[in-house]
């Protein structure tokens, strides 16, 4: 019997960018039904795309990961992840994937992500330090 590793089935995703972002969409469309409805869907597309574009810099491949990605912009703030604790554990690349989102959730980021929250406004992300490379 021919079995395919989750990367493998994966894969028709992480390669057809478009699909990715209907995928993520569709997730979204499910956490976040108010908010994805109220957003026209070419601007949402576009958020979609840049969330993808910077977890994938960040070696985010998995397509859960992702998702739980794009989501954590809408959750808590568009820039979470220039918040220097977080971005410190997301860029971590000695770490696994896994283990580099487990450790998001870890009690001891709790005044990591109430910073992230607090610096809510766009204004807040556009000077910081760190940029992404395509």
């Amino acid at each position: 019997m021919l079995r395919f590793t989750k990367q493998q089935s994966q894969a028709p995703l992480l390669f057809d960018r478009q699909a990715l972002i209907l995928d993520v969409e569709e997730h979204l469309a499910e956490r976040f039904p108010q908010m994805t409805a109220e957003v026209p869907r070419g601007y949402l597309w576009a958020l979609i795309n840049e969330s993808i574009r910077i977890a994938l810099w960040m070696r985010i491949y998995d397509v859960e990961h992702i998702r739980f990605f794009c989501a954590l912009r809408w959750e808590f703030a568009p820039g979470f992840y220039r918040e220097p604790r977080l971005w410190k554990v997301l860029v971590d690349f000695a770490r696994s994937e896994a283990e580099r989102m487990d450790a998001l959730g870890e009690p001891r980021m709790e005044d990591a992500w109430q910073a992230a929250i607090a610096a809510r406004s766009v204004d807040h992300w556009d000077d910081q330090p760190e940029t992404l490379a395509p």
